[in-house]
């Protein structure tokens, strides 16, 4: 049987990438500069990369019976990813988010679909604990009604030495659910950006919030953006990593979950936090300034060559 690097819960989906100042204003039309399809979803991404890094990666999640979750799957295979744990829900709508990037940032436009509809059942806890060293969860705040069901997943990882990490994503209702709060004392590493630390938080600064998430989770690593990033865990001090500033951005859509999967990766081979970091740092540098269509995560040797150089 297959051993995995790390297996995937979470989101599927394709992204709309449209590019360029295109700001959508009411009653009018706007023109973009560029269109086209990419593979998307939060947990998605991540696998992605992180297979592409030369990791075993396996991912478990739901599509509807439609081309936009018949593309999402290809899409997320063609990386290498094993996605016999992604099933289909007949007559349903699978996720897809439009992504409005422009040389500085990016805002998204989600339809849940069926991620809002994954269950216990699509989850067989016991076979992936048997066969993976680490679990990573994506957009949690989509799948709020499965809390519980993570929180055991989590608990029984922590027994059984399989490590764990956490991204929960932008929670579009406002309410900052505090059961993320009970799944973080069950999780290794936690990535919010910047926004969603001091929103989960209400702390006004990303340093004392990440100090303050590290208090439930082993190790918090907040997301900076152009600023970077930052860790904390325990008592120690906030680590901080800048970004690689030599790379010009086109596109951060998937900047975030790119990092994530190179600080897994480096995480697994046992590199130190700051290693972890710069290793982050370097994928989601190569991930933006890259064109999606051609070339849609960097390779182990691409980010060492960053990393060392």
């Amino acid at each position: 049987m297959a051993r995995f690097g790390c297996t995937f819960i979470g989101d599927l989906n394709p992204d709309m990438i449209i590019r360029g100042n295109a700001v959508p204003v009411f009653g009018r039309e706007v023109f973009c500069d560029e269109f086209y399809l990419a593979l998307g979803g939060s947990a998605a991404v991540c696998a992605g990369a992180f297979s592409n890094l030369g990791q075993k990666a396996r991912f478990f999640g739901r599509t509807g019976d439609d081309h936009l979750g018949e593309y999402a799957t290809r899409e997320l295979a063609s990386c290498g990813v094993d996605v016999s744990g992604v099933s289909v829900r007949k007559n349903s709508s699978s996720p897809v988010t439009v992504s409005l990037t422009s040389s500085e940032d990016r805002a998204l436009v989600t339809y849940a679909g069926t991620c809002g509809s994954l269950d216990e059942t699509d989850i067989p806890v016991q076979d992936i604990l048997a066969r993976t060293r680490h679990i990573h969860i994506g957009s949690f705040f989509l799948q709020q009604h499965l809390a519980g069901m993570f929180i055991r997943v989590f608990e029984r990882a922590s027994q059984r030495g399989v490590t764990t990490s956490l991204d929960a994503g932008w929670d579009p209702t406002g309410e900052w659910n505090r059961s993320l709060f009970d799944l973080l004392r069950f999780t290794d590493i936690f990535f919010p950006n910047e926004s969603e630390a001091l929103a989960v938080t209400g702390e006004k600064s990303p340093g004392k919030a990440c100090q303050r998430l590290s208090e439930y989770c082993r190790v918090s690593v907040v997301k900076l953006g152009s600023k970077g990033s930052i860790l904390a865990s325990g008592s120690g001090p906030v680590i901080e990593c800048p970004i690689y500033d030599k790379y010009v951005g086109k596109d951060f859509t998937g900047a975030g979950d790119t990092y994530n999967a190179g600080f897994i990766y480096a995480f697994l081979e046992g590199k130190s936090y700051p290693d972890c970091m710069r290793y982050g740092s370097a994928a989601a540098a190569l991930r933006i300034s890259e064109d999606r269509r051609k070339r849609p995560f960097p390779s182990l040797d691409e980010v060492k060559h960053v990393v060392e150089s």
